[in-house]
């Protein structure tokens, strides 16, 4: 269906964040993130799937731009017949 990408600007070295997507249950997709850099020193913590919920905790190296790759695949019949729904949220927490 679709791949968007975004720029996570203003990261602290020192901070761990999460990454997190946000999708209603009526839209029959699958999302996920990827984080994309060029630094092999950027830890990823552990992907975490929950009911209509994606999540990837991390700690950046401020060497090297970080981007969220969010990806959304067409999955099984339409919840809705009609409805448009297209929204969801993608979120960037400072974890401490």
């Amino acid at each position: 269906m679709g791949q968007r990408i975004y720029e996570l600007q203003g990261l602290k070295k020192s901070a761990w964040y999460e990454v997190k997507i946000s999708y209603p249950a009526s839209i029959p997709s699958r999302f996920s993130i990827q984080l994309e850099t060029g630094a092999p020193e950027l830890w990823l913590g552990k992907t975490r799937r929950l009911l209509n919920t994606e999540r990837l905790i991390f700690k950046p190296d401020n060497r090297k731009p970080v981007y969220a790759v969010v990806t959304v695949e067409a999955e099984g019949g339409v919840a809705k017949p009609n409805v448009k729904e297209n929204w969801w949220y993608l979120i960037l927490y400072v974890m401490s």
